[in-house]
C-alpha cells in the first residue's frame, strides 16, 4: 500500500493531521484539507466535529457537510467495532474495506492498537469544551486544561460505564476513567464552593441593595456570589441565578480571575488590602465574552455573624481624552493592537513590565515584544485568524512569554478580546499579568530559555543546535508529524525530510557557520517533511538563529502549505 494510504492502517484516535487530510482526499473533499490542517484536526479531533465546528472550518455547503458527518458517524462505529473486537486483532482476522474504516485489511499485530490522544468532553453549565488527552495524563493536567478552558477552578467528575457519577480527584480516578470508559469520556465541571463563616445577608439588607441604581455585587470570605442584583445583571449580562452562588472571578478577564482567590485569601489572613476602601478601574467581563473597563469600590462588612465584600460597579465612559482613554486608569499592563499588529495604545502599565516608554512602542509592532520565533510569526497567526474566523487565543487566558526592552525573557499570563473602533475598525485589546516566579529558582540556560519559548507556541516548532541535532520539539509538532519526543529529540533533524534535502541538510548547515551566507534563515520556504508514517508532508518552513556568547540554535516553525 502506498504512504498515501497510510490512514487507512491505523486507528482513527491515532490519526495525525496529515492523514486526516488524506481521509479528505479520498472523499474527494481535499478543498478542505488546508483548512482542517491549520486547525491542526487530528483524528482525536475529527470524530468529535458537528454541524456547527464544519460550518466555523468554513464547509459551507451543505452536502458536504452533510458527507463528512456521515462519514464520521462511519469513523466512530469503527472504532467502537475495534474495541468490541479486540480478540480480533491478535487472531489476524479479516474484515472489508471501507472510506471510514481503519480495521479494513488483515492485521497481524499481537495487541490492539493504542490510541494516541482520548477525547474528553467536559460539561460545564451550558458550555462544552472537547480535550484530547493523553492516555497518561495526570488528574493535576487536566484540571489545568479544564481551569483555561472555563477560566475558574472546577470540581470534576465522570460518568462510568453504568452511568454513575465518579469523582476525579487523583491520578488512579482519572486512570480508571480512561482505561474502562469508551471515548468520549463524560466529565461534568462544577464549582468549587466552600462554606461560608454565616454570610448570608439579612433580608432587609438585600432589598435596599437589590434596589440600587449601580451595579451591586456581594461576596463572602471564599469569594462566592451571594447578592447580584438587577443592575449588575443589566451591566454584566448574566442572570441572577446563573451568578449566586459561583466564584466572583466568572465575572473578570483571566488575567484577574488566576490571582483573585489568592488576594483574598492574604487578605483575610492579614488585613492588608490595596483594594478596599479605596477606588479602582478595572477590566470585568460581560457573558458573552467582551471585556469592559468599570469603575469599582469595594466595602467590607464584618462582625460576628458575618464577614462579607460589597462591591459597586459602573460602566467607563469615554473621557473625551481620546479613544482608549477608558484604559488609562487601569494598573495592569493594557495595549490594544489593528488587524496587522500595529499598535494603537499601551497605557502606563506597560512601562513597568517591559521597561519601554509607550512612546517607544505605540506606532510599532507588537511583535517587539515578542522573542523569536513568535516575532517572525505573529502576523501569520492574525492573518489566519482573519481568514478562517477560528481563534485559539481570544477569550482564553493564555501563559505566553514577552521580552522586554534589556533583552530578558519573562512569563506572562495573556487575556485578548476583540473590540470595534467607532470608525467600524475591529481591533484587539490584551491584558497582561506577570507569571509568579520562585525566587529561589535556578537561572535557565541559553537552551532552557529557548526550550520555554517553541513549547508554549500553538504552531508546530523545532529547535536544532549546530550539528543539526534536535534540542527541542513542541507538541504541536508532534501532533502534525506524528513523533514523539523520544524519537525527535537527540536525532539529526534530517530524519524529518524528504529527499534530497534529508542527504544535503548536513552540508548546508556547514556552509552558513563557516561562510555566514543564509540562504533560508529568515525566509520562508515550501519543501516537504517526513510523518512518522512515512508520508510526505508540504509544509511552508520559516527558520530564525537564536545567539547567545557562542552558542547557536536554530528555530523552525512549520506551516502546511
Amino acid at each position: 500500500m502506498s504512504s498515501d494510504d497510510s490512514w487507512q492502517q491505523n486507528p482513527v484516535d491515532s490519526w495525525t493531521v496529515g492523514q486526516v487530510g488524506q481521509w479528505l482526499q479520498f472523499l474527494d473533499l481535499g478543498q478542505y484539507r488546508k483548512k482542517f490542517t491549520s486547525n491542526s484536526i487530528s483524528g482525536a479531533e475529527l470524530v468529535e466535529l458537528d454541524q456547527e465546528d464544519l460550518v466555523q472550518l468554513g464547509i459551507t455547503t451543505l452536502g458536504h457537510r452533510k458527507r463528512i458527518l456521515t462519514e464520521i458517524k462511519n469513523l466512530q462505529a469503527n472504532k467502537e467495532a475495534l474495541v468490541d473486537n479486540s480478540d480480533s486483532w491478535s487472531e489476524g482476522s479479516d474484515s472489508n474495506t471501507s472510506a471510514s474504516g481503519v480495521a479494513s485489511s488483515s492485521s497481524s499485530s499481537s495487541k490492539e492498537p493504542e490510541a494516541t490522544y482520548v477525547v474528553v468532553k467536559v460539561y460545564y453549565k451550558k458550555k462544552i469544551a472537547a480535550l484530547s488527552v493523553k492516555p497518561d495524563c495526570t488528574i493535576e493536567k487536566l484540571k489545568k486544561m479544564v481551569q483555561m478552558e472555563f477560566n475558574r477552578k472546577l470540581q470534576l467528575s465522570y460518568e462510568d460505564s453504568d452511568g454513575d457519577r465518579i469523582p476525579l480527584k487523583k491520578d488512579k480516578d482519572l486512570r480508571t476513567a480512561l482505561r474502562t470508559v469508551k471515548p468520549p469520556i463524560r466529565v461534568t465541571a462544577s464549582s468549587r464552593r466552600r462554606g461560608t463563616r454565616a454570610s448570608s445577608l439579612a433580608p432587609a439588607e438585600g432589598d435596599i441593595l437589590e434596589g440600587l441604581v449601580d451595579a451591586v455585587i456581594v461576596i463572602d470570605v471564599y469569594g462566592n456570589i451571594l447578592l447580584f442584583n438587577r443592575a449588575a445583571e443589566q451591566l454584566l449580562g448574566y442572570s441572577k441565578a446563573d451568578a449566586v452562588g459561583e466564584n466572583v472571578k466568572m465575572l473578570m478577564p483571566a488575567v484577574y480571575a488566576s490571582k483573585h482567590d489568592e488576594y483574598l485569601s492574604n487578605y483575610v489572613r492579614t488585613g492588608v488590602s490595596n483594594v478596599i476602601g479605596k477606588g479602582r478601574t478595572v477590566m470585568a467581563q460581560h457573558s458573552s465574552g467582551r471585556m469592559m473597563t468599570v469603575a469599582l469600590s469595594v466595602t467590607e462588612t464584618k462582625d460576628r455573624k458575618k464577614h462579607i465584600f460589597i462591591g459597586t460597579l459602573r460602566p467607563v465612559q469615554d473621557s473625551g481624552l481620546g479613544e482608549f482613554s477608558e484604559y488609562a486608569d487601569i494598573k495592569e499592563p493594557v495595549i490594544a493592537i489593528d488587524s496587522v499588529g500595529t499598535v494603537l495604545y499601551a497605557n502606563k502599565g506597560t512601562e513597568a513590565l517591559v521597561g519601554f516608554t509607550v512612546e517607544e512602542v505605540v506606532g510599532q509592532n507588537i511583535n517587539m515584544l515578542m522573542p523569536s520565533p513568535y516575532k517572525e510569526n505573529h502576523l501569520h497567526y492574525m492573518l489566519n485568524y482573519q481568514r478562517s474566523g477560528i481563534s485559539k487565543v481570544i477569550g482564553k487566558k493564555r501563559e505566553v512569554i514577552t521580552e522586554t526592552k534589556d533583552g530578558s525573557i519573562i512569563p506572562v499570563f495573556l487575556s485578548v478580546n476583540e473590540r470595534t473602533r467607532g470608525n467600524g475598525e475591529k481591533y484587539f485589546i490584551g491584558m497582561i499579568t506577570q507569571r509568579t516566579q520562585l525566587a529561589s529558582a535556578k537561572p535557565k540556560t541559553f537552551i532552557q530559555q529557548q526550550r520555554q519559548v517553541v513549547h508554549e507556541l500553538q504552531t508546530p516548532a523545532i529547535i536544532i543546535d549546530e550539528r543539526g541535532t534536535m534540542q527541542a520539539f513542541n507538541d504541536a509538532a508532534s501532533r502534525m508529524l506524528g513523533y514523539d519526543l523520544s524519537e525527535t529529540l537527540g536525532q539529526n533533524v534530517n530524519k524529518l525530510m524528504g529527499a534530497p534535502h534529508a542527504a544535503r541538510h548536513d552540508q548546508y548547515l556547514r556552509n552558513y557557520l563557516e561562510t555566514g551566507v543564509a540562504k533560508v534563515i529568515g525566509k520562508e520556504r515550501v519543501l516537504q517533511a517526513k510523518t512518522a508514517t512515512g508520508e510526505l508532508l508540504t509544509i511552508k518552513l520559516t527558520v530564525t538563529e537564536a545567539k547567545q556568547a557562542d552558542k547557536r540554535l536554530f528555530i523552525g516553525m512549520l506551516h502546511v502549505a
